[in-house]
């Protein structure tokens, strides 16, 4: 088993490093808007808003996944790292990078 969630943490980690670095590459490459329209720049300047919240959500999720993997390493995976709590194995099987239980996770 724990080999089997290693492989899936890993692979999500590759996932997420090329959403990463695509999303980086498209951020970093978008023209100046300078002689755009004024609907063209609001549009534009949205849409780079929303790519840089998605880019940040992406490198949490990484370091969730980095995360996830030093506590198989220390046979502590499947514990809250907030609470020390067992994660439910639901929780764990759609999100196998989560390292807090639902209720530290929505900070109740």
């Amino acid at each position: 088993m724990v080999n089997d969630v290693r492989e899936a943490l890993l692979a999500k980690q590759r996932e997420v490093a090329h959403l990463i670095d695509d999303l980086t590459a498209l951020l970093d490459s978008a023209g100046d808007s300078a002689n755009r329209s004024r609907g063209d720049r609001y549009g534009l300047s949205t849409d780079r808003h929303s790519q840089a919240a998605t880019l940040q959500e992406l490198r949490r999720q990484s370091t969730s996944i980095e995360r996830a993997l030093a506590k198989l390493h220390d046979d502590t995976y499947g514990l809250c790292d907030a609470c020390g709590a067992a994660i439910p194995q639901d929780r764990l099987e759609f999100r196998p990078w989560a390292v807090l239980c639902v209720p530290c996770a929505v900070g109740t």
